[in-house]
């Protein structure tokens, strides 16, 4: 009707959802987003969709995915009159987004407060958890390479990177507690480091830091992942975070390690804002990386919705033609992390640049750390 009677308009298409302060965590599902997409894509309009301003920050991953397939498309954040969104609701869309693809429908006294908030040049970025790394921390060229990455072992070592590093990732291995056992804590640590208190240190510091999770256990994935719920809808969550776990799944099924399928189920049940970084058992990559097990873990991470950096190692991928060619070819759709380091016997100044050249991926698709 519209494109015979006045196609001259902005079209403005909305989904019909109600928010209830009894249920916060209901917001936009990945459903309701490819169902409008579907109807909208073809139009000839530019096109702005309201979004509820209490909804967005739950729905972000699957409205940022909307808002991305087309330069036409923009937010319309409203509120009902039931509740006012916070300052910090607002500025979460604006810090993950082109603030000129957003318009506000807010009331007074929430958007002068909003407008004055943004205008804060110190403040600290309200980043989605799930985002890309290149956009958090704006390397040099815009190549992962620039991005450093160090582990914790105990509180001293984390205390010591964030008073003397600028910025970067911190890897932290995750295990079983002996004193409480069922709590994660610092793998390896002694005394033992609670997660939870080095999570609280990493959020309550200035700097721009990231958080990788190398979890070692399926009995800590849950625990693990509560910490960071926690931490998420307390308003205190604004960094990247990385999940990994080595997986067993078709032709790298191994004993001992979770499913890929539980895993993820495990991720999207209780805190799914965050980056997978899946990677194989140590046991089938005796031989090197082959088709079958790339394969594989394509077809398992087939329908996530999450950005996906698949981790590898450098010695097996360096002695893996066909490796390196299969996973060249799913360079296009995830990111990828090399493990280097003077174990592997890959020399620590040549060894990234080589991989990088073999792989021939984009600069900003692949991601180098050491062990």
């Amino acid at each position: 009707m519209i494109q015979q009677s006045f196609p001259d308009v902005t079209i403005s298409p909305g989904w019909a959802v109600l928010y209830l302060p009894q249920f916060p965590n209901v917001t936009y599902t990945q459903a309701m987003v490819e169902d409008m997409y579907a109807i909208i894509k073809n139009v000839p309009q530019t096109v702005t969709f309201p979004v509820h301003a209490l909804m967005a920050k739950n729905g972000w991953p699957h409205i940022s995915w909307l808002l991305s397939q087309s330069p036409k498309f923009s937010l319309t954040l409203w509120q009902s009159q039931e509740k006012n969104p916070s300052v910090n609701d607002l500025l979460f869309v604006r810090d993950n987004t082109n603030p000129k693809r957003v318009y506000y429908d807010i009331y007074e006294p929430v958007l002068s407060q909003f407008k004055e908030a943004a205008k804060q040049r110190d403040r600290q970025r309200r980043f989605y958890p799930g985002g890309d790394l290149i956009d958090y921390f704006q390397p040099k060229y815009r190549d992962g390479l620039y991005i450093q990455w160090n582990t914790v072992t105990d509180r001293a070592s984390l205390l010591s990177l964030l008073s003397d590093s600028a910025s970067g990732m911190l890897i932290i291995p995750v295990g079983s507690g002996s004193a409480q056992p069922g709590v994660p804590v610092v793998d390896g640590s002694h005394p033992e480091f609670l997660l939870q208190d080095s999570l609280n240190l990493v959020l309550a510091s200035p700097k721009p830091f990231g958080i990788y999770l190398r979890i070692q256990s399926q009995s800590q994935l849950e625990p693990s992942l509560h910490l960071l719920s926690s931490a998420y809808h307390s308003d205190l969550l604004y960094r990247p975070v990385w999940v990994n776990m080595a997986l067993s799944h078709g032709a790298f099924q191994t004993q001992g390690y979770i499913s890929g399928r539980e895993f993820l189920h495990t991720v999207n049940q209780v805190f799914p804002y965050v980056t997978l970084a899946p990677s194989w058992p140590l046991e089938v990559l005796r031989e090197g990386y082959n088709r079958a097990m790339v394969d594989d873990m394509e077809v398992l991470l087939k329908e996530v919705w999450q950005a996906v950096s698949l981790q590898v190692r450098a010695e097996p991928l360096g002695r893996s033609v066909e490796g390196q060619r299969r996973i060249r070819e799913v360079q296009s759709r995830y990111s990828l992390t090399v493990e280097t380091g003077i174990e592997s016997g890959i020399d620590e100044e040549a060894g990234p640049q080589a991989i990088m050249a073999n792989l021939s991926g984009s600069k900003d698709r692949s991601l180098f750390f050491y062990n």
